[in-house]
């Protein structure tokens, strides 16, 4: 699609991504998002019917394509972040939240939304994507939701393992370490976090 290379209309969604998102400063969901920007004249991002799987796909890959492009493109001028989840699309402005953007950590998400090929996925795949998603979702339940807080504490995204959390925990404690000048409470909420997450799988 020749809007993957528009730098016109990167920088437009961009401004009214912007503008939605500060007029709502506890975020949207995917859902309220992608109304807010149809309404707003970007059509590609008009939801089809809720029976066309292949078009809810496909909507959903490209807002997801373009989130995570322009919270590239946020951090790297550090003006703000982007919170990218399903339940809740924010800003972010916390400075803490920019920094920690700043640690090399793998995003398998980011490398998928960002890999166009996976646009073109035929019905069956998107059918058995799906299946597996609502099969993953149903059997996290309660515990889904606490691992979801502790890998936000961490700014880390499912799927993680447990080596990328330990190398996260050690970069996260070198800068939050009391002994190191650091902040105590962050530093009890990083440790309750990994802890939580070695039992939450």
């Amino acid at each position: 699609m020749s809007m993957f290379r528009d730098e016109v209309f990167l920088n437009a969604l961009s401004d009214s991504l912007n503008t939605i998102l500060t007029a709502h400063p506890a975020g949207l969901s995917e859902y309220d998002l992608l109304k807010a920007l149809a309404d707003q004249g970007f059509d590609v991002f008009s939801l089809p019917d809720l029976g066309d799987h292949v078009g809810l796909f496909q909507c959903h890959f490209l807002l997801f394509h373009f989130l995570y492009r322009i919270r590239d493109k946020w951090r790297k001028l550090q003006r703000k972040d982007l919170n990218i989840h399903v339940m809740n699309i924010a800003l972010l402005f916390d400075h803490r939240a920019s920094s920690c953007s700043g640690l090399e950590v793998a995003d398998p998400l980011r490398d998928y939304y960002l890999d166009t090929k996976n646009l073109e996925l035929s019905a069956a795949a998107i059918d058995e994507l799906l299946s597996s998603f609502w099969q993953h979702f149903a059997r996290a339940g309660v515990s889904g939701h606490e691992r979801q807080e502790s890998l936000d504490v961490l700014g880390l995204i499912d799927p993680v393992d447990q080596e990328t959390i330990k190398g996260r925990y050690r970069k996260l404690a070198r800068k939050h370490h009391p002994d190191r000048g650091g902040d105590a409470f962050k530093m009890q909420e990083i440790n309750r976090a990994v802890s939580n997450l070695k039992e939450i799988r």
